[in-house]
C-alpha cells in the first residue's frame, strides 16, 4: 500500500533526546518519570488523578473492579466497540448488554433506557473513533457510567473513571500503553495499589528496611499493569506535541469533509465533537469499495465489527437494529499526521472517480 490506513505518531528527535536520559539512570522500570508523565497528563485533562498502565484494556479491567462490578452484574456495552471494552467484563463474571448504536456509531442512549434493569451495574460509553458520546443523556439514568476514550482525548467529568490508550497507532503513543482516570484519592490510591499486584509501593519505600511488611499487608488481588520509563519518555513527548498535531488531523478531516460532502453515494459519519482519531464513512458497497481502494493503493478497513458476532460474544446476541442496518456499509478511509494534504486529495479522488 502506498498510502496507509494508520501511521504511528512519533516525534523521534525529541523521544531520541528523552529516551538517552532515561537510560542513562538507574530507572527503565516504573520509576519518576511514570509518576511524571500521571501528573502531565491528569494536568492536560483537567482532571484530579490519573494512574498511568500498561493498555487502556488494563484501565478498563480496573475500572471495572473500582466500579464494584461483579459475577451475574448486568453492564450496558455498545455493540460496537473494540473487542477490548467488553473482554474485561468477563474477567469479572459479568452479563454484557449489547446496545445499539446511533449513526454516529456512538452508543443509542434511548436503546440504553430500554435495556436498563434492577441488574444494571453500570454503563459502558466508548467514543467511537474519537466522537463523543453523549454522557449528559447518559447521566440521567443514575447508572455509574465508565468512559472508554481509547479513541478520544477528552474529559468527562459525567464519568466516574474514563480509560484512554496510548497504544502504537493512536492519538499520541507511548508504544502500548494507557491510563485511568478518576475523581477521588480512594479510587487513585487502590488503582495505584492494584496496578502492581496489591502492593502500596509509596509505603514500600518509606519503609526500605521493613518492605517485608508492605507486602504482608497485600489483602486483594492486583496485578502487574504499570506503565514503565521507556514508554513515559513516548508518552511526554506526545503531550508536548498534542495539541499541534490535534490541530493537523482536525485540518485534514476538515479537507475531507469538504472534498467528499456531495459525492454520490457516500455518507460521512458526523465527525464533529471528535478527537477525530478515525475517519469514518458509509459506502453502498463494501466489498467493491474495498477492490476499487486496494488497486489505487489505497489502505481501508473497517477497524471494528459488532462484538456480538464474535464467538465468545454470541451467546449475549441483542436486538440492535441500527447496527443490523448499518454493519455492512461502514468504512474507515486513512487518517493520521503521516498523510499529507496531497495524500487526502488523491484519496478523494479516487473515491470520486469510482462511486461507492
Amino acid at each position: 500500500m502506498s498510502i496507509q490506513l494508520f501511521y504511528p505518531n512519533i516525534h523521534k528527535k525529541e523521544c531520541l533526546k528523552e529516551l538517552k536520559d532515561t537510560l542513562s539512570t538507574k530507572w527503565i522500570g516504573q520509576g519518576p518519570k511514570v509518576e511524571l508523565f500521571e501528573k502531565s497528563f491528569a494536568k492536560y485533562l483537567g482532571s484530579p488523578y490519573a494512574v498511568a498502565l500498561n493498555s487502556c484494556t488494563s484501565a478498563l479491567h480496573l475500572a471495572y473492579i473500582l466500579a464494584g462490578i461483579k459475577e451475574g452484574d448486568e453492564v450496558i456495552v455498545p455493540v460496537f466497540t473494540c473487542a477490548a471494552t467488553t473482554i474485561p467484563l468477563l474477567y469479572q463474571g459479568a452479563i454484557p448488554i449489547f446496545t445499539d448504536t446511533k449513526d454516529d456509531m456512538t452508543i443509542d442512549p434511548e436503546d440504553v433506557k430500554r435495556k436498563i434493569t434492577k441488574r444494571t451495574k453500570a454503563i459502558i460509553a466508548v467514543d467511537m473513533g474519537g466522537k463523543r458520546s453523549d454522557y449528559k443523556a447518559l447521566k440521567k439514568f443514575g447508572i455509574p457510567i465508565i468512559a472508554d476514550m481509547a479513541q478520544s482525548l477528552f474529559y468527562n467529568p459525567e464519568a466516574q473513571y474514563s480509560c484512554y490508550s496510548f497504544q502504537a497507532i493512536k492519538l499520541f503513543t507511548a508504544g502500548d500503553a494507557g491510563a485511568i482516570v478518576m475523581k477521588n484519592k480512594k479510587d487513585f490510591d487502590k488503582a495505584k495499589r492494584l496496578s502492581w499486584y496489591g502492593i502500596d509501593r509509596n509505603a514500600a519505600r518509606k519503609e526500605k528496611y521493613n518492605r517485608e511488611i508492605n507486602f504482608m499487608k497485600v489483602s486483594e488481588v492486583g496485578y502487574k499493569y504499570q506503565m514503565n520509563e521507556i514508554s513515559s519518555c513516548l508518552g511526554l513527548v506526545g503531550l508536548k506535541n498534542i495539541d499541534k498535531d490535534l490541530k493537523y488531523r482536525n485540518e485534514l478531516v476538515d479537507l475531507y469533509n469538504e472534498l467528499l460532502q456531495d459525492v454520490r453515494g457516500i455518507k460521512i459519519i458526523d465527525n464533529s465533537d471528535s478527537s477525530r482519531w478515525l475517519y469514518m464513512i458509509m459506502v453502498k458497497n463494501r466489498k467493491r469499495f474495498f477492490e476499487k481502494m486496494d488497486k489505487a493503493g489505497i489502505e481501508v478497513h473497517m477497524s471494528h465489527v459488532r462484538n456480538d458476532d464474535m464467538a465468545i460474544f454470541k451467546k449475549y446476541k441483542n436486538d440492535c437494529p441500527n447496527m443490523d442496518r448499518i454493519e455492512k456499509h461502514y468504512i474507515c478511509i486513512p487518517l493520521h499526521n503521516k498523510l499529507s494534504k496531497k495524500d487526502v486529495r488523491y484519496i478523494c479522488d479516487v473515491i470520486k472517480k469510482n462511486g461507492a
